[in-house]
């Protein structure tokens, strides 16, 4: 896809993940799976992919879970986990299938006032 005369990022959350379980990713891992780096299994994976990482996960409410085991979080837990992994891309574009479906009321409400504090940050009405 071309966006502004070049490639877009595009972050997608979809409505359900298809992670298997039987991969122990840590909550944190599961970001760093879109930063595209190599090494996202690695003890070491590259200082500010970790740091984007971190970031996304904070800004989900999710920073005290991100050591946390992916398969051990909750549905809404796990749908804020995609989230957060889309948006630590900075993307130009953010997919969204459903993605308060498994999100209590108060988190659901959190989550969209998240993005549409996004969407004004960059300060373009469609990019979201």
């Amino acid at each position: 896809m071309r966006w502004g005369g070049g490639r877009a990022r595009i972050g997608y959350v979809p409505q359900h993940d298809s992670i298997d379980p039987i991969y122990p990713f840590l909550a944190i891992e599961v970001v760093l799976l879109a930063l595209g780096t190599e090494r996202v299994v690695s003890a070491f994976p590259p200082r500010d992919a970790r740091e984007r990482a971190k970031e996304a996960l904070a800004r989900v409410g999710l920073a005290d879970q991100m050591h946390r085991g992916y398969a051990e979080l909750s549905g809404g837990q796990r749908q804020r986990v995609l989230v957060a992994r889309a948006m630590a891309l900075d993307p130009e574009v953010l997919a969204l299938d459903e993605p308060t479906s498994q999100l209590d009321p108060g988190n659901a409400e959190r989550l969209l006032d998240l993005i549409e504090d996004m969407r004004r940050e960059r300060g373009s009405p469609y990019c979201w």
